[in-house]
């Protein structure tokens, strides 16, 4: 091994590498797109220090060995920069598909006919050694068919690389930092070609390795100046720019820092530039509905709806509210994302009210079921139901049941003096006034024609008869407008039973309710009779 200044580029190149890998190893080791930035400095550092080798040995099978060393760098280098970019680019989802694994095929062959070469000579027709001095040569070479196909395709893979980060380059608002990036990768790039078709003038020093001391300083101004492998804030301009959900930036004065395309119509503004909105207050520009203006001011992680006036409508945003603090722990604005609502509101809306048609619906079948559609007092059939139930629930609460049986006096009079209009005007007045006059746990039922019941649950003897003696009296001042300005009035019998003291069993009771009803009449009619036992006579009120 024999040293030469020729080398010096090279192992300064080396050199800078490598400072850059550990640097990048120990501090940035978790950042997004860390792992194929490393493996970009150790490809660099193996062309470079290998290249550096070739040309300080002084055997022909030295140099070739350092040679074919520093070969795996630009073999592989172009599918690590392809990995970067499209993580720098927001399109690190595709590094996670199965194809990837391919893209190293072509590089793994490479690699191994470069050092089985001499048995089959695809890679290099021959290799000779070209003197600089008397010390010092380096090796030229004959390129052989498998060397044109592995120059197609890294160079594929290099101008891949160049479509996705010029084409990000068109939208980005990180200019700087991507063509810090983009320039890190052509310096390389042009001067492999200058290599290639052997028009470098700088030929022995390898070019393509004394360039990337250059590559090493821009790398080294981008990390410490420009964050580059702050891959996120990059990323996050396309994210901000193609989600549909509002995103808008305070700082701790409401002032706006930040904003996406998508929240400038949230504004009330016709410019649809989110820089003509930054640094001003949030509530100069934010219409809100007049209700929900007490909600501008939220100073805590939470979750709001706001109703925004937008062209004079009102429309409906979940706003989720989160506080930003810097490294230090110090509170320094809020993120707040809006994601529109109104359509799902305006369902909703709509769902409610069907569903609250479909309860009245329901309560109007109910009551179809259960009440009498001329006197909207309850029917035989939920009488039936009811006096079940309450006789268990007195039997178990040991109380009594009042059942007031009325019929109408003389009711068929009515209809044939004034009509069947007429006699239902009638009922149906009874049956209101009957409803108006109980307790609200009372239930009145139309028993059949101009026949009522009225269950009085929890009640004495005394008590139902004194109720039942106020509705006979309040029946017969009942007037009801006939036809022709006349003034229907009429009469009621009734009869009382009181359950268990009148019947064991509750169908007993009602039965003894109408026995007392038909002596009601039979003493005369407007009157109230609580039925005895046989053993004594009914009594008239």
């Amino acid at each position: 091994m024999s040293f030469t200044f020729y080398a010096l580029p090279s192992i300064l190149s080396s050199v800078v590498m490598l400072a850059i890998l550990i640097y990048v190893y120990v501090h940035r080791r978790n950042s997004t797109g860390a792992w194929q930035f490393l493996s970009i400095m150790v490809c660099s550092i193996i062309w470079s220090s290998g290249y550096a080798m070739s040309l300080l040995s002084t055997g022909l099978d030295q140099k070739m060995f350092w040679f074919n060393l520093s070969q795996i760098g630009p073999d592989f280098s172009p599918v690590f920069w392809l990995f970067l970019i499209f993580e720098y680019c927001g399109h690190g989802d595709l590094l996670h598909r199965k194809w990837v694994g391919t893209l190293f095929i072509i590089p793994v062959i490479t690699t191994i006919l470069m050092w089985t070469n001499d048995w089959h000579h695809l890679l290099r027709l021959g290799v000779i050694l070209q003197p600089l001095n008397d010390q010092v040569s380096y090796i030229s070479i004959d390129h052989g068919p498998w060397y044109i196909l592995e120059a197609f395709y890294g160079y594929a893979i290099v101008a891949a690389t160049l479509i996705v980060i010029i084409r990000f380059l068109t939208w980005s608002s990180s200019r700087q930092q991507t063509i810090t990036l983009l320039g890190a990768m052509l310096l390389p790039i042009i001067f492999n070609l200058l290599d290639v078709f052997r028009i470098n003038p700088l030929k022995p020093f390898g070019s393509t390795s004394i360039i990337f001391s250059v590559v090493g300083l821009i790398l080294t101004w981008g990390l410490f100046r420009q964050r580059l492998l702050d891959i996120t804030p990059i990323a996050r301009n396309k994210v901000l720019e193609s989600i549909g959900d509002g995103v808008i930036v305070l700082d701790e004065k409401n002032r706006i820092v930040d904003v996406n395309p998508a929240a400038c119509y949230l504004f009330d503004s016709d410019c649809n530039l989110p820089a003509a909105f930054v640094g001003k207050d949030i509530r100069e520009v934010l219409s809100l509905w007049p209700e929900w203006s007490e909600q501008t001011a939220v100073a805590t992680d939470s979750n709001v709806q706001l109703a925004l006036k937008l062209n004079g409508e009102r429309h409906f945003f979940d706003v989720t509210v989160s506080s930003l603090y810097d490294n230090r722990g110090i509170f320094v604005g809020w993120v707040s994302i809006f994601h529109d609502i109104t359509e799902e509101k305006e369902k909703n809306e709509r769902l409610q009210s069907q569903l609250n048609e479909i309860q009245h619906l329901q309560v109007q079948l109910r009551d179809l079921a259960v009440r009498d559609p001329l006197t909207d007092c309850f029917n035989r059939r939920y009488l039936d139901e009811m006096l079940s139930r309450e006789s268990s629930r007195a039997d178990r609460n040991e109380i009594m049941i009042g059942l007031v049986m009325i019929d109408l006096d003389h009711f068929k009079r009515v209809n044939d003096t004034y009509g069947h209009a007429t006699g239902d005007q009638v009922l149906q007045a009874v049956g209101q006034l009957l409803q108006q006059r109980v307790r609200l746990g009372d239930m009145v039922c139309r028993y059949g024609g101009e026949e009522f019941l009225i269950v009085f649950p929890g009640i004495n003897l005394a008590s139902v008869t004194e109720r039942a003696q106020s509705l006979c009296h309040l029946i017969a001042a009942l007037q009801v407008p006939g036809p022709a300005g006349a003034v229907v009035k009429v009469t009621a019998s009734v009869g009382v039973a009181l359950y268990p003291t009148h019947g064991e069993r509750i169908a007993l009771a009602l039965e003894h309710a109408d026995q007392a009803l038909y002596s009601a009449k039979n003493a005369g009619r407007n009157s109230v009779c609580v039925w005895q036992t046989p053993a004594t006579s009914q009594f008239m009120l």
